[in-house]
């Protein structure tokens, strides 16, 4: 919880000197564990920080172990944080062996693929058929379906033709030092450190 509390403060630290670099609104992603959703300062923390982000976003990322604890705690929690403004996404998905029928009534807003998917996309027709039913899948249920772990543009290329309008990696752009991102904003350029909620493949 004490990590979770510092990573959102520096983040908030940080936040103005990048949305002022961009001149648009950015999508900051953090990622959110079990422990903190237990937290009771945790909501009231979120609050603020979505009220301190203005027109920016703030997206919670959590992995699949996370959302499908099925506990009325849990729940709550998550239906209290999307009330409260912020996005909420689910992080390697498609990995955690779990039963996919908790998507029918979680509060999220995004799948992102696991990289051992987006790996193999352009050398694996199983790899692919996989990708593309994740799509599909977070098509029918109105969710933004992110690719995680894109190095090589034959990797873009394939999930590009398969329908998938955001991703992150390497390709894009890598981690920076917060003088390096106000650069690269300023200069109009992609910074996958910043938008882990996903960069469009569409430029």
């Amino acid at each position: 919880n004490e990590l979770g509390e510092r990573v959102l403060a520096r983040m908030l630290e940080d936040a103005p000197a990048m949305r002022e670099a961009a001149g648009t609104p950015l999508t900051f992603g953090i990622n959110m564990s079990a422990h903190q959703l237990r937290d009771p300062q945790f909501l009231e923390m979120v609050r603020r920080a979505v009220d301190q982000l203005g027109d920016s976003t703030l997206v919670l990322e959590m992995t699949e172990t996370v959302v499908v604890a099925d506990d009325v705690e849990t729940d709550h929690a998550l239906r209290t944080l999307r009330a409260l403004g912020a996005g909420l996404a689910i992080d390697d998905f498609g990995v955690g062996f779990s039963s996919i029928g908790y998507l029918q009534h979680l509060p999220v807003d995004t799948l992102k693929i696991d990289r051992s998917f987006t790996r193999d996309v352009a050398v694996s027709p199983r790899a692919a058929a996989l990708v593309e039913a994740i799509l599909v899948m977070g098509a029918a249920l109105d969710l933004r379906v992110v690719a995680e772990g894109i190095e090589l543009l034959e990797q873009a290329d394939r999930l590009r033709a398969a329908g998938c309008l955001y991703g992150q990696g390497y390709l894009f752009g890598r981690p920076q030092p917060l003088p390096e991102v106000v650069r690269s904003l300023r200069a109009g350029l992609p910074v996958d450190a910043l938008d882990r909620a996903g960069r469009p493949l569409e430029g």
